[in-house]
């Protein structure tokens, strides 16, 4: 098993950023208003920025790290409820480790259906 050594506070900070340049290029492609801060969405954008950020994260580790078991679902699961708090979004925590794992999984399916690993572990 791969155990990623990050603290909570780590993941947030990650993510939050990822959000926010998330956040930058819809407002630039005109899918979100100038105006819109992540202090201001409302929890269902949030949730949907939270998991869109988490996914780019999460696409760019090495495929081995993916496909190996590992425990990035939990590293989700406690960023989200952390994301929750700080933006008084209570919401998050009903995030699930089940919801966690759904956004890894097309990532684990994408690389054991082309075989990718050999391929990757190549370069």
């Amino acid at each position: 098993m791969i155990e990623f050594k990050i603290t909570n506070s780590e993941a947030v900070t990650l993510l939050t950023e990822k959000m926010r340049l998330e956040l930058d290029l819809r407002k630039e492609e005109k899918q979100a208003p100038q105006w819109a801060e992540l202090e201001n969405l409302s929890f269902k954008e949030l949730l949907k920025l939270a998991e869109t950020a988490s996914f780019d994260l999460i696409a760019t580790l090495p495929p081995e790290f993916i496909l190996e078991e590992n425990n990035l679902d939990h590293i989700i699961l406690n960023a989200m409820i952390t994301l929750g708090n700080k933006y008084s979004k209570e919401q998050f925590n009903l995030y699930t480790l089940r919801r966690a794992n759904n956004l890894i999984k097309p990532l684990k399916d994408l690389f054991n259906r082309s075989g990718s690993m050999r391929v990757f572990t190549q370069n």
